[in-house]
């Protein structure tokens, strides 16, 4: 009896929901577990990248060495864009320094102090502790006189605030009348005041250079004074309500789904258990036989349909429950006034 014997050999209720509730925990810890893989390659070829661009740079090989490094550097800026752990920020904050002093080191060597200084002081920069620091900030001071220019900033307002940052990132902040001296190289200069235009200029200076500017800050005109109404987003909690009804909903179906395969299993295991106690006692032509064999059959089918059902709505409910908020936009206007000295404290701060 050909049938009889595929049954023998099909797969049980119970290993099948076993699998099922594996195969609903793979779908959750796949993404932890790549993200993971995701985080030991980068670190892995970061390793490697500078481990070669130490071993180019211990036989003068500069030019080589520095693109194995830079390329080392350029991973960290992917590594940020993962969700790290505490654990794997302090492991990127542990080697971060060490290859931005290594590529400092080699420009050195190769006697290019400019971007040497650049990245010495990206290294002295770090919100971290490393030796690599200490080191980076002891050359840097050996090759300032090198590699420094001087900007001498003055405004017709006294006390006008001024941000400049250069090439390396770093920002430089005071007051008008203001001399300070920062790395050569692209340049940017931000000056502003309460109810004053802000000032912007980008230039390069060489090493050495003597830069002055004299700012006039033109008063903000009586246009700009007027509040100008603004549609504010606010979070839709209506919306977010709806998708967290259709996810419940969801959910409960496929825990429903789920029961009804499990008492779809528990019909064909009876049915099958049925046919075997038979089979030995009448023929396997019985029609009687047949029809219960068939009807097993079909409940196990419709059992395994039910478990996968159930599997692809707990997950989308689960999915649709946890999204965040969405938001809308309502008819709450706001004003748009004249650049207070708090928001041009926040524009210095995209200014880094």
């Amino acid at each position: 009896m050909g049938h009889l014997t595929r049954w023998q050999c099909a797969v049980s209720g119970k290993q099948l929901c076993a699998y099922v509730g594996i195969l609903l925990w793979l779908c959750t810890c796949i993404p932890c577990s790549a993200h993971a893989a995701n985080f030991q390659t980068y670190l892995s070829e970061i390793g490697l990248l500078y481990t070669q661009g130490q071993k180019l740079a211990s036989r003068s090989m500069y030019r080589k060495a520095l693109v194995k490094l830079i390329a080392a550097a350029d991973l960290f800026k992917r590594l940020e864009q993962l969700k790290l752990s505490d654990q794997q920020k302090k492991i990127v904050s542990k080697n971060r320094p060490v290859v931005f002093f290594a590529i400092g080191k080699t420009y050195y060597l190769d006697k290019q102090y400019n971007q040497a200084a650049v990245y010495f002081s990206r290294c002295a920069n770090l919100n971290t502790q490393h030796k690599a620091i200490g080191l980076a900030r002891r050359y840097l001071r050996e090759i300032w006189p090198k590699v420094h220019a001087t900007i001498v900033v003055s405004a017709d307002l006294q006390g006008a605030d001024v941000a400049i940052k250069d090439i390396s990132g770093k920002v430089y902040r005071g007051q008008a009348p203001w001399r300070v001296q920062v790395l050569s190289g692209e340049t940017h200069l931000l000056v502003y005041a309460e109810e004053r235009k802000p000032y912007r200029a980008t230039f390069t200076l060489q090493p050495g250079a003597l830069k002055r500017f004299h700012v006039r800050l033109r008063p903000v005109t009586t246009a700009t004074r007027n509040p100008i109404p603004r549609v504010r987003k606010q979070p839709s909690s209506k919306s977010n309500q709806t998708l967290k009804l259709i996810g419940g909903i969801c959910m409960g179906a496929g825990v429903v789904a789920g029961a009804t395969g499990g008492i779809l299993f528990a019909f064909a295991e009876g049915n099958y258990a049925e046919v075997n106690e038979k089979k030995g006692l009448v023929s396997t032509d019985t029609p009687g036989l047949w029809d219960v064999y068939s009807s097993a059959r079909v409940q196990e089918q419709g059992a395994i349909v039910s478990f996968v059902l159930a599997g692809v709505l707990i997950v989308g409910g689960t999915a649709l429950f946890a999204l965040p908020p969405l938001s809308s936009s309502n008819n709450t206007p706001t004003s748009c006034c004249v650049p207070s000295h708090n928001l041009m404290g926040s524009f210095v701060q995209t200014f880094r």
